[in-house]
């Protein structure tokens, strides 16, 4: 286990988010400088960071690695932020190599978020927008694509919105063919922080994804099918942004009272609003509606999770790539969570799971019967 937790801190009530000096909402070309900076002015850029993050809550911290540990992956990273300052209150690894902040795994199905924010920024999109389909559940040839969006005898038809909750490929594929271009996919995911490095107090790894150009090939890379590499915490910096109503918030290992930092905006306050509602369907209704609304009662009562999975089989040695990444409350977000597993074709837990277990040890929910109890070693410190 490659952990990164600290001695125990004393018990303390939140304090309230110390803000420097706001900027202009919209300002991508102060995130272009940013990226531009770190890149530039970093011999380390693309290094794994080989100190412990001193943001971490310890004793959070050290029951997620005891919640990461019992899903026995062969290698697994759980990271979790604190929404409004970008503070790490948890960065957990399992395996010979930091999986938190090295770009190891596809991103699958998790960078259709970056595909719908694009898809609702730039082309005037609506989560109600449908596309029509015939298979595509596990793939999908350019020969799926050549029928469009449109019903024809057979098809079935989904929302963006459904889409994204239920994960559904062509849906994605045929939208985004259809109402956005390579061009715009990577802007977006750069601003986001998808592509690109990490805007962070220090220097982490670049993801490595490619938006390709050609028609068949860019479907591929909006569903996130093979797309290249991506790491845990460049998803995290995704999501908190999300969270933050579209700002990029730099992300701070480096102190557990950190100033929350502004650096302009990924995407409009909007299209966050709207991809918010269409990952809390992932939760309700999609992927994870077993796992966060189980037959026995929801797993965090009064408690909206904004969610997206993702999962691909494949790579040497054959791994199955388990994805979750989203933030809670979804109304009035106060964490995120990412969390990725590298299994087995079998396998113990999914990363879903894996994120239920952790917001319940966040929350303080017990879990239901028959649902394992999350791992604690003490009350919550934040």
């Amino acid at each position: 286990m490659f952990g990164l937790s600290l001695a125990p801190v004393a018990a303390t009530a939140s304090p309230a988010a110390k803000v420097s000096a706001k900027p202009a909402r919209h300002n991508p070309a102060k995130l272009r400088k940013v990226h531009a900076k770190i890149v530039a002015g970093s011999p380390h850029a693309h290094a794994v960071p080989a100190a412990a993050a001193p943001s971490v809550d310890a004793a959070f911290n050290a029951d997620v690695a005891k919640i990461l540990k019992r899903a026995r992956p062969h290698e697994g990273a759980v990271v979790v932020s604190d929404v409004k300052t970008g503070r790490i209150l948890a960065w957990t690894s399992m395996g010979e190599r930091d999986m938190v902040a090295t770009p190891v795994a596809p991103a699958a199905s998790v960078f259709k978020i970056a595909t719908a924010a694009t898809l609702l920024e730039k082309n005037h999109t609506l989560p109600t927008t449908r596309a029509c389909y015939q298979g595509g559940e596990s793939g999908f040839t350019a020969e799926d694509l050549a029928t469009g969006s449109r019903k024809h005898a057979g098809d079935s038809c989904a929302s963006l919105g459904e889409a994204l909750g239920k994960s559904i490929n062509l849906v994605f594929a045929k939208l985004a063919v259809e109402r956005s271009t390579p061009e715009d996919l990577r802007e977006t995911a750069t601003n986001l922080g998808f592509l690109g490095p990490v805007l962070a107090d220090r220097p982490l790894a670049d993801s490595r994804l490619r938006i390709a150009d050609d028609r068949y090939g860019f479907a591929r890379s909006a569903t996130g099918f093979w797309n290249g590499k991506v790491a845990p915490v460049s998803v995290l910096a995704a999501l908190t942004a999300i969270a933050n109503d579209g700002v990029r918030i730099r992300l701070q290992t480096a102190s557990k009272d950190p100033e929350r930092e502004e650096l302009g905006e990924a995407i409009s306050e909007k299209t966050a609003h709207s991809l918010t509602r269409m990952m809390v369907g992932g939760t309700r209704f999609g992927t994870s509606k077993k796992v966060f609304f189980p037959e026995e009662g929801p797993a965090l009562p009064g408690i909206r999770v904004a969610g997206k999975t993702g999962t691909l089989i494949g790579g040497h040695p054959t791994r199955m790539y388990s994805w979750f990444g989203g933030f809670a409350p979804a109304e009035k977000p106060e964490i995120a969570i990412v969390v990725l597993l590298a299994d087995d074709v079998s396998w113990t837990k999914k990363g879903n799971e894996v994120a239920r277990d952790v917001l319940q040890r966040w929350f303080h929910v017990t879990p239901k019967p028959g649902t394992p109890k999350p791992a604690t070693s003490g009350a919550h410190k934040s």
